[in-house]
């Protein structure tokens, strides 16, 4: 028991040592972990509008309606739009009740309709959301400088526009599973850090668009609460805005489908635009990322990580449990059974915590020092096991055979067993043979 117990702690040791090593397994067990997660409630998910390869094609697909519709003849021409088609998309959603619009495009440059666009966003109305984008620079000298490319002065002069960052970071294996809703350019060339205090942060896109919508109270950081894609958000493109049919039909049904709900403009063609990442759902695009995370805050807010003490905690628990169970139940059969129940209870309590409570929990590090304590108990009981077989028989060979000693070290149910007897119907027969006695009388011994 002894010898387990050091064995135990020594695993423990090794799994908190090497924790960080095994991040990618359990990043890939936060993956599996989103399939828990029901859909997205259909009150706070956020209606994409996408900039999308259909919307470039509109003049071969439809020719007649953009010869009618100015703004549709705009949306048939190359990227990037006059910018009167976006006051445009302003004023259309506004009109159906939007809740918020959000833009996933920097307007930093100046181009054509400019003046109309800001007119737009100084309206009453729905408030309006722009990004912005830090960029990173360094130096030959390797000094870095961040920067905030902001959307255009005159655009964010309205009362009810705002701006935010919007950042995708990734993880070392390249996924998405993490958001800053708060950084400022010193948290940013730190490596993507809590801003210090008292220094000046921007808020995230997504954070930005929570609290237009109302929504308040968030830490700066956490792991975005993806959902599943069996129902994904309504996505509708851009040009169904301006296609009478479509905007009339029984999908958008004059605007009812962004009544009251958060919308997000941005690109939709991995092709045109490259702003698609890697998430636990797969690859998705930029809008539809955004959409998860406004989505997180406006539901039940970012999943945390448990603090590391926790994690810690978990190993040695499970380690000590180990090493209980390797030295109060004999048998391997019992100790294997005893292993896959704790196993079991701790992925509940994962499951759980993560569905219910929005926390992550470690799974391969107290899984994989339960795993390693379990096939320790296993090594020790097994060694032990034969040290004492071989002790035995050597005592038995002193006062048996050695072919009995073998049998009661290797088979002792079956030992006992003919020691003990069994009863059971017999025949028995007495015989004598005829002239026996004289016939031994004169036969050699």
């Amino acid at each position: 028991m002894r010898a387990l117990a050091a064995v135990s702690a020594a695993i423990a040791l090794a799994f908190l040592l090497v924790g960080g090593v095994l991040e990618p397994l359990e990043n890939l067990t936060i993956d599996w972990r989103h399939a828990l997660r029901g859909a997205v409630d259909e009150e706070i998910a956020p209606v994409i509008v996408g900039i999308g390869d259909s919307s470039f094609t509109l003049a071969e697909r439809a020719p007649a309606e953009v010869a009618r519709d100015p703004m549709l003849a705009e949306l048939a021409r190359p990227w990037p739009w006059d910018r009167r088609v976006f006051a445009a998309v302003v004023r259309r959603l506004r009109a159906a009740g939007a809740r918020a619009i959000v833009f996933d495009i920097v307007f930093a440059a100046q181009t054509a309709g400019d003046a109309d666009f800001a007119a737009a966003l100084a309206e009453s109305g729905a408030p309006v959301v722009l990004a912005a984008l830090f960029q990173e620079q360094h130096s030959a000298e390797g000094e870095g400088m961040a920067t905030l490319l902001e959307p255009r002065p005159e655009f964010l002069a309205g009362a009810n526009v705002t701006t935010g960052f919007a950042n995708v970071i990734n993880d070392r294996d390249g996924v998405v599973r993490r958001t800053w809703l708060a950084a400022s350019t010193g948290s940013v060339l730190a490596g993507w850090t809590e801003p210090a205090a008292g220094e000046s942060s921007v808020p995230s896109l997504a954070a930005a668009a929570a609290r237009a919508a109302g929504a308040r109270g968030w830490p700066p950081f956490g792991y975005i609460d993806f959902r599943s894609t069996l129902d994904r958000f309504s996505q509708v493109p851009i040009e169904d805005l301006f296609l009478r049919d479509r905007w009339e039909g029984a999908r958008i049904d004059r605007g009812r489908l962004v009544r009251d709900r958060v919308v997000i403009v941005g690109p939709w063609s991995e092709i045109r635009f490259k702003d698609y990442h890697a998430t636990p759902l797969g690859r998705m695009a930029g809008a539809e990322l955004q959409a998860h995370i406004v989505a997180s805050l406006l539901g039940e807010g970012v999943l945390r990580r448990a603090p590391e003490w926790i994690d810690g905690l978990a190993v040695v628990a499970l380690a000590c449990l180990a090493a209980l169970i390797g030295g109060a139940l004999r048998r391997a059969a019992w100790q294997v059974a005893g292993f896959g129940l704790v196993g079991g209870v701790w992925l509940v309590i994962v499951g759980v915590s993560f569905s219910r409570g929005g926390i992550i929990l470690p799974v391969v590090w107290p899984l994989g020092a339960l795993g390693a304590c379990c096939a320790a108990a296993l090594i020790v009981s097994y060694a032990g096991e034969q040290r004492e077989r071989r002790r035995v028989r050597r005592l038995l060979a002193s006062y048996v055979s050695e072919e009995v000693a073998k049998v009661i070290v290797q088979q002792p149910e079956a030992f006992e067993a003919a020691l003990s007897g069994d009863r059971r119907p017999v025949t028995v027969l007495f015989a004598d043979i005829r002239n026996f006695t004289s016939l031994a009388e004169h036969t050699a011994p």
